[in-house]
């Protein structure tokens, strides 16, 4: 993770879907058209960890953010310009809402390994 201050965007999956969808049923006549699908708010990796933290109820004492390791870029998201002004569309949910989400569907997930061992087992079997 590194200090946490770098951004990423991070675009929950209905939004990627309804995104690809839509260019799906493009019906224009510029073939080969690109466009960026993600949402273009940056959130600081540190936010992003702290909003799952909030949402489970959990925070560990201490956060082993491992200064010394490389951190990758200093930011990156998506460029929705050119969606937005051909089809006025964008990503609709936000960063709280969509790990609210998955972590609800993670517990209602049936088959979820209950423990370490059973998840190196499932991981190591594939």
């Amino acid at each position: 993770m590194g200090s946490g201050q770098q951004t990423r965007n991070f675009t929950y999956v209905a939004d990627t879907v309804a995104g690809l969808l839509l260019l799906g049923a493009d019906q224009r006549s510029e073939p080969f058209d690109v466009f960026n699908i993600g949402t273009s708010k940056h959130v600081k990796v540190i936010d992003f960890v702290e909003e799952i933290f909030s949402n489970i109820g959990w925070k560990p004492k201490i956060l082993d953010l491992q200064l010394d390791k490389p951190v990758g870029v200093s930011s990156r998201a998506s460029d929705n310009t050119k969606i937005k002004e051909v089809f006025g569309w964008e990503p609709t949910i936000d960063i709280a809402l969509g790990i609210s989400r998955t972590l609800e569907w993670y517990k209602t997930y049936i088959d979820m390994p209950k423990t370490l061992k059973e998840l190196e087992e499932r991981l190591m079997s594939r």
